[in-house]
């Protein structure tokens, strides 16, 4: 994707901020984390029968607590839905969850785990990490007349993303509450 040399290891440094850098940058975008660890999150009941966890895919809950104990009798669903027939015990901030979640990433030990990371995170982050390391970010014209201009565009707002980074991410966004 950059065309450098396996050999060429002047700018890893570099390259590995950039890829931290884009990492972070579609976490925020996408408002949840990726990587595999262990999460704790405090949720509001609202006796729903669903809960959502936010950064899914779920691997492992280790302990959901309310208001009066440890809760039972729950179902996960996809997507980091919790289903609980008789619904999630109402009150603000009253859940307490703990649980595996995330993805297997590439910067990972591969000898652990394959990366189970979506390709379009994957491919979104190496095309922003491209682009912050070749200043290409937010970058709409340049011309070379002589002298050389560029334009940028400017973000509307500290999440914004390039339209095609932005594309690919979309559907990994975390939209609930």
């Amino acid at each position: 994707m950059l065309y450098i040399p396996d050999t060429d290891t002047s700018q890893d440094n570099e390259l590995m901020f950039a890829l931290a850098a884009a990492s972070d940058a579609i976490e925020g975008h996408c408002n949840r984390k990726f990587g595999k660890r262990s999460y704790t999150e405090r949720r509001s009941g609202t006796n729903s029968k669903h809960l959502a966890l936010r950064n899914f895919p779920i691997h492992e809950i280790t302990e959901i607590t309310g208001p009066h104990g440890p809760i039972l009798g729950y179902t996960e669903l996809e997507d980091g839905i919790l289903f609980r027939q008789e619904g999630w015990p109402k009150g603000e901030y009253n859940l307490v969850t703990s649980y595996i979640g995330g993805y297997d990433l590439p910067s990972d030990d591969p000898t652990a785990n394959p990366p189970t990371l979506p390709n379009t995170l994957e491919m979104a982050c190496l095309m922003l990490a491209k682009m912050m390391h070749t200043g290409q970010w937010g970058k709409i014209s340049e011309r070379i007349d002589g002298e050389y201009t560029a334009t940028f565009q400017t973000a509307e707002r500290e999440k914004d993303l390039p339209p095609a980074i932005q594309a690919l991410c979309d559907r990994h966004v975390w939209r609930l509450g």
